[in-house]
């Protein structure tokens, strides 16, 4: 047989292209229909896809090949499979996935993602040997739901039914103890819609005044994960405050655990973590509709922001650029007045980064009367804090505080617990804190029982008076971090002692 021309070469090969564009009637078609139109990006939601095949017109055999390809691993076989295993897991999809057709229909699923943007899914299949037939699709993932900031009775603090919460798993953690291992504080969120309903995967802007908060995505097997952690060497440290007056008695100049402050106080060791989120601010649905109404009360809140120095007022000077201008008029304003179903919620926690134990300049240190009179009994004050004169982190199994007395005296003291501790009242928990009211975060330092505790030391001498001495040591044994994953904290120890007489009349 003689071989075909040139010419019929190319002849064949253009034909051969045009009966292979995607609708071509000739050869075959492809009609894909997803299930809903604008989906949300909320990464639960499940578009079927459905294509429909024919080959010259005519319907294909059951058991047909189409091939699907999306831009990301989001197709499924079945819906079963684009369900999670549990609430705020996310199952793992495919970027390449063949379904056989039935009935001339071949079905994938189709994840949706966690943030709106487009998927584009390409489908192929072959009407006849040497003929493939391609068509792809948009699906358009809107933005996702926004969170509810509450609901129930806004009209007092414990009546409302918080739905979007950021909180930390510590509240004091040795970041600013020196050679030790990164420190990893796992913080929980809370993103629920106004029934109630979880939304895991909503996007949530995070903000760390030192140290940084990671986002972890959920995976088929672990919900989302959020961590502050304070890696070492440092690179970010808490900013250095001016002391309020409630710190007065607790404020030094002179930089100490913060490079280059001015002054050294407890709240120069207070870091402020901030979650933003899209949301509708909370109310009380009167008529139940599920929409705020007019006359409906409402938590009027402010727009968010780093707030570092805890005055509940934004400083650009001092707290940084503003995050969140939902009007865009280059200010952080405070509440509007009215009702909004879709603005910036901040939430807010804080961590206390703390050093090892410091003594002297009125720090660490045991004090109280020397002398004992027969039969008596000195009130001693033990006092054990960091540079910042904030209680030290204690986050080992072993850690506490053991002591010992020398010479004829009894010891007596109330339970001490040097624990996971804050040292100050600070207003975290929304509704009691919302941005805008103007309130400072923190209200009060907490003294006895965190920074200084009460030790009774008696005279236990008995019988003729002879003059003694007596001892008393405090060690302090405390880890800047708890193990997490394997990682070990050594344990560091501080030892106070004081001494004194048993006089004789």
């Amino acid at each position: 047989m003689p071989c075909p021309s040139r010419a019929l070469v190319v002849l064949a090969a253009l034909v051969a292209l045009a009966s292979s564009g995607p609708g071509c009637a000739e050869v075959g078609t492809i009609e894909l229909a997803p299930s809903i139109e604008a989906p949300p990006a909320d990464g639960m939601t499940v578009v079927e896809l459905t294509a429909v095949v024919a080959a010259a017109e005519l319907p294909v055999p059951d058991g047909t090949r189409v091939s699907f390809r999306a831009d990301d691993a989001v197709l499924f076989g079945s819906r079963d499979d684009a369900r999670p295993a549990f609430t705020g897991a996310r199952p793992a999809g495919w970027i390449e996935l063949d379904a056989a057709t039935r009935a001339s229909a071949a079905r994938v699923f189709v994840l949706a993602p966690t943030e709106a943007r487009d998927v584009v899914v390409d489908v192929r299949f072959s009407p006849e040997p040497g003929v493939e037939l391609s068509e792809a699709i948009t699906l358009a993932f809107g933005p996702p739901p926004p969170v509810a900031a509450g609901a129930g009775d806004v009209a007092s603090a414990g009546g409302v039914d918080v739905h979007f919460a950021f909180a930390c798993g510590a509240d004091n953690v040795g970041a600013l103890v020196s050679g030790r291992p990164d420190i990893v504080v796992p913080c929980r969120l809370v993103l629920e819609d106004g029934a109630g309903a979880p939304l895991p995967h909503t996007p949530v802007r995070l903000f760390a005044e030192a140290g940084e908060l990671l986002d972890l995505p959920a995976t088929p097997d672990a919900p989302r994960a959020v961590f502050h952690v304070a890696p070492f060497p440092l690179t970010r440290y808490p900013v250095d405050v001016a002391p309020l007056p409630l710190e007065a008695a607790y404020a030094q100049a002179g930089a100490g655990l913060i490079p280059g402050a001015l002054e050294q106080n407890p709240r120069d060791g207070l870091v402020t973590l901030l979650a933003v989120a899209r949301g509708a601010e909370a109310f009380r649905d009167l008529d139940g509709d599920g929409a705020w109404d007019e006359g409906e009360p409402f938590v009027d809140e402010g727009e968010p922001f780093l707030d570092v120095d805890d005055d509940g007022v934004h400083d650009p000077a001092i707290d940084g650029p503003m995050c969140c201008d939902d009007n865009g008029n280059g200010v952080v304003d405070g509440p509007n007045g009215r009702w909004d179903g879709d603005v910036s919620l901040g939430r807010v926690a804080h961590v206390l980064w703390t050093g090892p134990v410091a003594e002297g300049a009125g720090r660490s240190v045991v004090t109280g009367p020397e002398v004992i009179a027969p039969g008596g009994t000195a009130r001693l004050t033990l006092t054990a804090v960091d540079a910042n004169f904030n209680p030290v982190a204690m986050l080992g199994d072993d850690d506490g505080l053991e002591l010992d007395t020398t010479g004829p005296v009894e010891l007596a003291a109330p339970d001490i617990e040097l624990a996971d501790r804050l040292g100050m009242i600070v207003v975290d928990a929304y509704p009691q804190a919302r941005f805008g009211d103007g309130a400072p975060a923190v209200t009060a330092l907490v003294v006895d029982g965190v920074r200084a505790f009460s030790l009774d030391v008696t005279d236990a001498r008995g019988g003729a008076c002879a003059p003694a001495t007596w001892t008393l040591a405090a060690e302090v044994r405390h880890s800047a971090g708890a193990e997490l994953g394997g990682t070990a904290f050594a344990q560091r120890v501080a030892r106070l002692v004081t001494d004194g007489t048993l006089s004789c009349p």
